[in-house]
């Protein structure tokens, strides 16, 4: 199997094996260069590609939609697939879009969905290698079950909160398996490769944009409609680079969760390396063939 996944607009290609490993190191191409290093990879791992020569292809979550909706009971295949379309058109308000879902059990059915337009491009880049794609799916839920196999979240009422380079995802999780989704773009790359010794102090800027981040959030947590405002537990994931400001961390615990773990340091890595987020995407999207 070649996983492609396309972060910050950038994409990148691994090889992966029957042994359930990624051939190293994963590396980042043009979309001119995809079906040559395909093929490259496939000559490279003879014999030892997962799936023989297929592709899974992943998207940042910037471009999907989300939703836990009850699961309606339905046994028919036609009958089924027509009410995740009603119901993702009536959710996100779209008419053209792919899609998939998962029962998640207790009750609810996860859908994701992505309208054509947003997924035009990746789609193109990739045309080639049409007939070799087994999958085509996001990162964001597939990020979520490698942190639960690894250990870290370890909670049932907890909020994923993803920084990227120039969006947030947030996830919050209740204990009866429902969900809610939010999305929204901020420049968080300045933040993180702008990081200093904490004790040197922030910048007027810095600080601004520290608090307007945890201020949007906090304002979504908070609305009315919440069942429950405050989860168990804060996980942050940062996909933007660099580290998540010391101060950043300390205005969430504040605002958002008394309890906050910072995936970026609580993530088992081999070696006891420095995290690196490409490598950690790459493997959570394996992880769900392992």
């Amino acid at each position: 199997m070649i996983i492609i996944s396309v972060i910050d607009e950038k994409i990148y290609m691994a090889a992966f094996l029957k042994n359930k490993t990624l051939a190293r190191p994963p590396f980042s191409i043009a979309a001119e260069e995809i079906s040559a290093n395909f093929e490259n990879l496939l000559k490279s791992n003879k014999g030892m590609l997962y799936d023989a020569g297929g592709a899974a292809v992943f998207m940042d979550g910037k471009k999907s939609r989300f939703a836990a909706v009850k699961h309606p009971g339905i046994s028919d295949d036609a009958k089924f697939d027509e009410f995740v379309r009603w119901t993702v058109k009536e959710n996100f308000n779209i008419d053209k879009f792919e899609y998939s879902y998962a029962d998640a059990g207790r009750g609810y059915i996860y859908l994701q969905a992505v309208e054509e337009g947003a997924a035009a491009g990746i789609k193109k880049n990739v045309s080639r290698l049409s007939e070799k794609i087994k999958c085509f799916d996001t990162h964001l839920f597939n990020e979520i079950n490698f942190l639960r196999g690894s250990g870290v979240i370890d909670a049932e009422d907890f909020m994923l909160l993803k920084l990227s380079a120039d969006h947030v995802n947030t996830i919050r999780f209740f204990n009866d398996g429902f969900f809610e989704h939010h999305a929204f773009d901020f420049m968080c790359a300045p933040l993180v490769y702008d990081c200093r010794d904490d004790r040197a102090g922030y910048g007027a800027q810095e600080l601004m944009l520290m608090h307007e981040l945890v201020k949007k959030v906090s304002r979504w947590q908070n609305d009315d409609k919440k069942r429950q405002a405050k989860p168990e537990k804060l996980f942050l994931l940062n996909a933007a680079g660099g580290d998540a400001p010391y101060y950043l961390r300390l205005r969430m615990t504040e605002e958002l969760s008394d309890n906050l773990y910072y995936v970026n340091e609580k993530m088992p890595r081999a070696g006891g390396g420095a995290f690196d987020y490409i490598d950690f995407n790459l493997n959570a999207m394996c992880d769900r063939w392992r």
